[in-house]
């Protein structure tokens, strides 16, 4: 949430997988499980898997304000757990958008 602001995380609803930036390089998620409350289409707690099945990631997201085509996320966790059970827990904020298709 501080500066230097990065971009760490993407994920398009229907796909069921995501992109996180990991130690600078693009990491394949697969979504194993969600929970929580619906904003857009998405839901605010997302559970992720490595695509090599090895480390895991936890997403829980607040809402924030409605902006045209989309909305804030006023604030969020995002929690990776490596194979050797270290969790790494970074403070997120971010934007939930559509874009027409």
């Amino acid at each position: 949430m501080a500066a230097p602001r990065r971009f760490t995380f993407f994920t398009e609803s229907s796909s069921g997988e995501a992109l996180i930036l990991l130690d600078e390089a693009p990491q394949k998620l697969i979504v194993t499980d969600t929970n929580g409350d619906v904003f857009g289409q998405f839901f605010t707690d997302t559970h992720y898997l490595s695509a090599d099945g090895t480390w895991s990631v936890n997403l829980s997201l607040k809402p924030g304000e409605l902006l045209e085509g989309g909305q804030r996320i006023e604030s969020g966790r995002l929690v990776t757990t490596g194979a050797d059970g270290w969790e790494t827990v970074l403070p997120v904020t971010g934007v939930r958008a559509c874009i027409p298709g």
